[in-house]
């Protein structure tokens, strides 16, 4: 028999959190089946990294391609960071994301999956375990009309959000 795991969205960890914290709960829950707790911890820290209009091309690497090289070394650096010192089970997803401005229909999943490859395999190349990275393209984003096209540069970005891959035994 073939067992998936299952993905528990980061906002569904933040929200159980949330609500052991509110109760006054100590940040542990006792695992189905067993008597030892299970330390929720909050969500990691992580960083986006925000990308020029368009960039990158096909052929241009990553400190070409961001706003700002310093700063985005700097968010990458503690981004790897925080992924190491997570508990091992924690997954991470890398996500591209376009403004809409910068690309139409095809060309925008095509921007987002070269962003988001360009950040992980800057991870891991710099001690962050592949097999705990995966990437993809989010969906494109429609500038708001109140937005110009410079005012839309937060939305030309990659997002690193944690996810807890559930074990088949678990279920």
């Amino acid at each position: 028999m073939e067992h998936k795991s299952k993905m528990i969205p980061p906002l569904t960890l933040l929200a159980l959190s949330m609500m052991l914290h509110a109760s006054g709960c100590v940040n542990q829950l006792p695992a189905a089946g067993s008597n030892p707790p299970v330390t929720i911890m909050p969500e990691p820290e992580l960083r986006a990294i925000v990308f020029k209009a368009g960039r990158p091309t096909v052929s241009e690497q990553l400190e070409d391609s961001v706003v700002s090289w310093k700063v985005s070394q700097q968010s990458l650096v503690q981004n790897a960071e925080t992924i190491a010192n997570t508990p091992y089970g924690l997954k991470f997803r890398v996500i591209g994301s376009t403004d809409g401005y910068e690309c139409q229909g095809d060309d925008c999943a095509s921007l987002a999956l070269r962003r988001a490859r360009l950040v992980a395999d800057w991870l891991s190349l710099h001690g962050v375990e592949s097999e705990r990275v995966s990437w993809g393209a989010g969906p494109a984003d429609t500038p708001s009309h109140a937005l110009d096209e410079s005012g839309s540069e937060g939305l030309r970005r990659v997002t690193i959000e944690p996810s807890l891959v559930v074990p088949p035994e678990a279920e």
